[in-house]
């Protein structure tokens, strides 16, 4: 017995001095869940995203932190998966997930606990989400909230409860507040507390529980306008992503329409940015719903009306005013910097320019996002932006020109240490001539 114990003991001490970082079970998704109601401990899945080698890159820089292992070896029975196989688009769908990067913790028996959406390379950010999983272990498992409303409950407190978990993990609600709302007897749904259960809950545009909120827009006024700005901007922002996910996930053109009129309304009277918000949602329904034909021809049509016009140095002069601000200083410096991201302009044109080399075909379209790109470097030498020219040019048969903006991309990566791996592939299959487009 004894013996056994310093066996046990030398090999835990193994695992604590020499394992990097997560260790991640081989084989098939259910044997995982087996194993972990078998040791009695909880799932950490981690789904790679289906397009992003880079945010992959960042995910195993990460994941391979020794200070993970311990946490996770004792606690965690831990599976990884590529988003684009056939394991991972199962696993997305089973968790309504459009695609990663994004790490679920999960109850024995595959229920939802908590989520990370997004790839970091601070082991920090994942034991942060581990101890809070670990902390939520107790409560009721989702899947048996799932059974139970299968089976007919219908009551009003499950529902609140049920809605309530759901919602705090990213899930959909819409049929069930729909659901609820039928439930409430008829004169509670004009009351007050009502509103403010469904305000908390954001029902889409078209839903009977949004109709319900809007039964009268004189009293809609009346209440919506006792929340502050912050909450009114927060909750229409919620309203028009929602509707919109809605419509694309049915293919319903006029509820796009709807969500679009709707975000421009917004605005109030400010022209300009009322038609900037109605077309924004129509090119982000085109693209949801993969009409590659109307989403080109209305982001050509937006970036060139709204983005391109806009000079990157005047924008660049005031987010430099903002890019060194004094803060309280740590102790023994004088002075903390406060770092700001690039641009949203640049973030929005690499976007843009990254979807045309994956979706046109047309010289003149990729000329026109090969514009966008260069653009969004004189906000910022981000190397991704320099990798999203590169790949352009190489689909334009630039080849050489590719070649020589990768490896710009690939250096400015390494000159900060960052992670490397997906760039170089990029670049040897420029070399080879075999590069083409990533899924969509």
């Amino acid at each position: 017995m004894k013996k056994m114990s310093l066996l046990l003991f030398f090999q835990f001490v193994g695992l604590t001095l020499f394992a990097q970082g997560v260790v991640f079970e081989k084989g098939p998704f259910e044997k995982v869940l087996k194993k972990a109601d078998k040791e009695r401990k909880l799932v950490f899945l981690h789904i790679d995203s289906q397009n992003c080698g880079q945010c992959t890159e960042v995910a195993t820089k990460g994941l391979t932190d020794p200070a993970l292992t311990e946490k996770f070896a004792i606690n965690f029975v831990s599976y990884r998966v590529a988003g684009n196989s056939e394991e991972g688009k199962i696993l997305l769908a089973r968790f309504e997930l459009q695609n990663g990067p994004v790490s679920l913790f999960l109850q024995p028996d595959g229920s939802l606990i908590n989520r990370y959406d997004g790839s970091t390379t601070f082991s920090y950010t994942y034991l942060k989400e581990a101890d809070k999983s670990l902390s939520m272990r107790k409560q009721q498992p989702l899947l048996e909230l799932d059974k139970q409303y299968a089976k007919g409950d219908r009551s009003i407190s499950f529902l609140q409860t049920y809605i309530n978990r759901r919602r705090a993990l990213n899930l959909s609600t819409d049929n069930l507040l729909d659901a609820y709302v039928r439930q409430l007897p008829a004169d509670s749904l004009k009351a007050l507390s009502t509103f403010q259960f469904l305000f908390d809950q954001v029902p889409h545009l078209g839903s009977y529980a949004d109709s319900v909120m809007r039964f009268d827009n004189r009293i809609w006024n009346e209440r919506f306008f006792t929340y502050s700005l912050d909450k009114r901007i927060a909750f229409n922002r919620t309203l028009n992503r929602k509707t919109m996910q809605k419509a694309i996930a049915t293919k319903n053109e006029l509820l796009a329409l709807r969500a679009a009129q709707y975000n421009a309304g917004t605005y109030g009277n400010d022209r300009y940015n009322r038609q900037w918000a109605y077309e924004s949602n129509l090119m982000s329904y085109y693209s949801g719903v993969k009409d590659t034909s109307m989403y080109i021809r209305t982001a050509r049509r937006f970036y060139d009306k709204y983005i391109m016009p806009i000079d990157p140095d005047s924008v660049n002069r005031v987010e430099q005013q903002k890019r060194f601000q004094t803060a309280k200083p740590i102790p023994g410096e004088t002075q903390t910097v406060v770092q700001f991201g690039p641009s949203i302009y640049g973030r929005n044109l690499n976007e843009v320019a990254w979807r045309f080399w994956q979706l046109a075909t047309k010289p003149e379209d990729l000329e026109k996002a090969l514009a966008w790109s260069k653009r969004s470097l004189e906000y910022s030498l981000d190397p991704s932006w320099i990798d999203t020219q590169a790949h352009l040019l190489y689909k334009l048969g630039r080849r050489d020109e590719a070649i020589k903006e990768q490896e710009r991309a690939l250096a400015l990566l390494k000159s900060r240490s960052s992670p490397s791996a997906a760039f170089e592939r990029t670049l040897q299959r420029m070399k080879d001539g075999t590069l083409v487009p990533e899924p969509d």
